[in-house]
């Protein structure tokens, strides 16, 4: 019951990794989790970012596909996001500004992450046996109705989205 309890809920989480492993090499997975991973949080919720955690920091199996905690770090940032409990300040923005001479303002439920491989096209028809060439750039996003979103980007448009989101003066 209890292994069945916390594989529904990391299966739910990161669906997409969970389609991609066979079950033998899911359920082997989720037991290592549960018998090797110290947990720093006893909510539901985190249970997620803990299972991330050992996939980042503890588990080293030759099995496990190369692209496995990058997936699950991907799949986890959408669950992240849709939780978040901070909303875009909009009061404040002035949509026709001129975005030269104003200060771009970047949501805080739009976060850039980059990978070593495509994850949002991985999936069981999609196994890339190694990273790609380039960085795969990423913003996920929650738009005001809630729903999730990404954009693929390009190592100079991620930049520029840096340079966006961390910009408090405006053109210098």
């Amino acid at each position: 019951l209890f292994f069945r309890n916390i594989s529904g809920l990391l299966a739910a989480t990161f669906r997409v990794t969970r389609r991609t492993l066979d079950e033998a090499h899911w359920d082997a997975l989720v037991r290592d989790f549960i018998a090797r991973h110290e947990s720093h949080t006893p909510l539901f919720l985190e249970m997620p970012r803990e299972f991330l955690a050992f996939l980042e920091q503890e588990r080293d199996d030759p099995a496990d596909p190369p692209f496995l905690a990058a997936l699950a770090h991907y799949e986890w940032v959408s669950l992240a996001l849709s939780i978040a409990e901070e909303d875009p300040d909009l009061a404040g923005v002035d949509r026709t500004a001129d975005l030269l001479d104003g200060v771009p303002v970047v949501s805080p439920l739009a976060w850039l992450c980059g990978y070593h491989f495509p994850v949002h096209r991985i999936g069981p028809e999609f196994r890339p046996a190694g990273p790609g060439e380039q960085p795969t750039w990423l913003v996920v996003y929650r738009r005001l109705d809630d729903h999730i979103g990404f954009l693929e980007l390009n190592a100079a448009t991620a930049r520029l989205f840096e340079l966006a989101r961390d910009n408090e003066a405006g053109r210098t």
